[in-house]
């Protein structure tokens, strides 16, 4: 019976995961015996992506229960729909993740480093080549190292040698190239102004230790914020995250770009987080000081 049964479950195997075809009758034990253990290797990589496609089904019902709980009685179910699916089927295709990584040899190998991580935004795509707008934070260079390495990882956590194409400290951004292997990336189009007070928006931001980007819907609270060594006001607006949204995107309800964070904040009971981001009248100002054309 158990025999049966693993001629079963290789034939079954065979049938829908599109293996090479057996011929039974020149099978030995040994040949039986690898094929289940390559059939075992199968299944438990399928139940991988069971559990993946299981873990981002619950996140995106999480994240539309936000939107509910946002945008209650301000606009239609219709629109509340479209305007999520918008941004998980386009703006997460725009989010990055980065990593820069400062470090410093001796004799060719290394003996110290640090690293900053956050996320970033495709703002920009030529035939070969993606432009990513992130927060100058994370390229900035530590004093004490004098080597560094940028690294992107894509919505479909394809990994990227990055070049930095420029940063700027007083306007708290960076931009960030690198050759594309996928085509189905997506770049984001600037919003025409800046939002306005209790506007709806989503932040889009690529966690540590996930394998998606994470949408984080929202009002603005504050389109006026002052200090933070910047000449100009920042954007706030509430996050229902714990991990740092450096360089994180924030949209508008048509998908357009209204701002990048900059850095997050905590409130001082440790139960809310804020982005504080820099509006996309600024980042027009340094793409154009910066001869970036979109």
């Amino acid at each position: 019976m158990k025999k049966k049964i693993c001629i079963f479950i290789i034939m079954v195997v065979f049938t829908f995961v599109g293996l090479k075809t057996i011929n039974a009758s020149t099978l030995t034990k040994t040949d039986y015996l690898n094929q289940i253990e390559e059939l075992e290797k199968d299944i438990d990589n399928l139940k991988k992506k069971i559990d993946e496609i299981n873990l981002k089904i619950n996140k995106l019902n999480e994240e539309y229960n936000q939107l509910s709980s946002v945008l209650a009685g301000k606009i239609t179910q219709e629109d509340m729909f479209y305007w999520f699916n918008y941004c998980d089927i386009y703006n997460t295709r725009a989010c990055v993740r980065i990593q820069s990584k400062f470090y410093k040899t001796f004799l060719g190998i290394e003996t110290s480093s640090a690293t900053r991580t956050g996320s970033g935004v495709i703002i920009k795509e030529e035939k070969d080549s993606e432009y990513v707008l992130t927060s100058s934070y994370i390229v900035k260079n530590d004093t004490k190292y004098d080597k560094v390495k940028y690294t992107v990882w894509d919505a479909f956590k394809y990994e990227y040698s990055g070049i930095l194409y420029c940063s700027n400290e007083s306007y708290g951004l960076a931009i960030l190239k690198f050759s594309k292997k996928y085509n189905d990336l997506y770049a984001v189009s600037l919003a025409s102004n800046d939002v306005a007070l209790n506007d709806p928006v989503c932040n889009i931001y690529s966690p540590s230790g996930y394998g998606y980007n994470h949408m984080n819907f929202s009002t603005i609270s504050n389109t006026s914020r002052k200090g933070d060594d910047f000449s100009f006001p920042l954007i706030v607006n509430e996050i229902d995250v714990k991990s740092n949204i450096y360089g994180s995107m924030t949209v508008n309800m048509k998908g357009q770009l209204v701002g990048l964070t900059y850095y997050s904040q905590t409130s001082s009971d440790y139960q809310t987080n804020y982005s504080i981001a820099i509006p996309v009248s600024i980042i027009k100002v340094f793409l154009s000081q910066n001869g970036i054309a979109l």
